[in-house]
């Protein structure tokens, strides 16, 4: 480790900060979004009791969305890639 730039970097990083990253609710609901997407969850999955307290319990500043706003958001997110997808192929020889 001693080695690896990026380590070094991101343990540089959690030291400035008193070792402890920095909550983004934005970075949490992406985040969602994505695991709702590549596993197949419901919409209603972020609604579950226990996955609430999860994640409350990983951080106490997790503000619990509902399945409306992981629908938006995951429908967000597949515009994004949809956008990603077809630049690149556009970009092709």
């Amino acid at each position: 480790m001693g080695k690896c730039k990026a380590y070094q970097a991101t343990n540089k990083e959690s030291q400035e900060e008193g070792g402890q990253k920095r909550f983004e609710q934005k970075v949490y609901r992406d985040l969602l979004a994505k695991a709702i997407m590549r596993h197949g969850y419901g919409f209603s999955w972020v609604e579950h009791e226990i996955n609430r307290e999860i994640h409350a319990y990983l951080n106490n500043e997790v503000r619990s969305i509902g399945r409306n706003t992981a629908k938006v958001d995951c429908l967000k997110l597949q515009a994004q890639l949809k956008k990603q997808l077809k630049s690149t192929l556009l970009a092709l020889p």
